[in-house]
């Protein structure tokens, strides 16, 4: 019979403790990050809306809508469209731009559209960095924060058993 997800993760949890008597345990760490927050309290930047689609999964892989709104996030080097993504979404695939993690702070609840442009090189391009791009087109802004991280902890381990 097929194992789901956790109970694959339960058995190799047991595995690594029967055979390498792997001792884990995990804790929250302050680590350095990031938080989006918005500029102005009461309102974002002229390239982000509420959603008016509410995608479903078949729409979110194919990239739109059925009305021809996107859905979902596509994303090239120095371009970011996205339709009906939480601010969470949007941090998740903006980690990798801004170098760490990324959390969302600014208390928009819901889903929105937007479109995003900076440049990924520095050195050419009249385009902004994502931090000026940001602040510009979506109205947020990110600051370097120390962010309270679940990790897993290595306690001890030995060389594994005989078969």
């Amino acid at each position: 019979r097929d194992a789901s997800v956790e109970q694959l993760r339960e058995m190799m949890r047991a595995l690594l403790s029967e055979r390498f008597k792997l001792q884990v345990h995990r804790e929250t760490r302050d680590l350095d990050g990031f938080e989006l927050s918005r500029v102005n309290a009461s309102q974002l930047g002229p390239q982000i809306q509420v959603s008016r689609v509410k995608c479903s999964v078949e729409e979110r892989i194919k990239g739109q809508s059925t009305s021809g709104s996107p859905c979902g996030v596509a994303f090239t080097a120095g371009n970011l469209r996205a339709g009906d993504i939480t601010m969470a979404e949007l941090c998740e695939w903006l980690d990798t731009q801004v170098g760490g993690i990324l959390v969302d702070r600014t208390g928009a609840a819901g889903e929105y559209d937007l479109t995003l442009m900076w440049t990924p090189d520095l050195s050419a391009s009249d385009t902004p960095s994502i931090f000026t791009a940001l602040r510009e087109q979506l109205g947020l802004k990110v600051e370097r924060k120390k962010i309270p991280t679940e990790v897993l902890v290595y306690d001890s381990a030995e060389r594994p058993t005989e078969n």
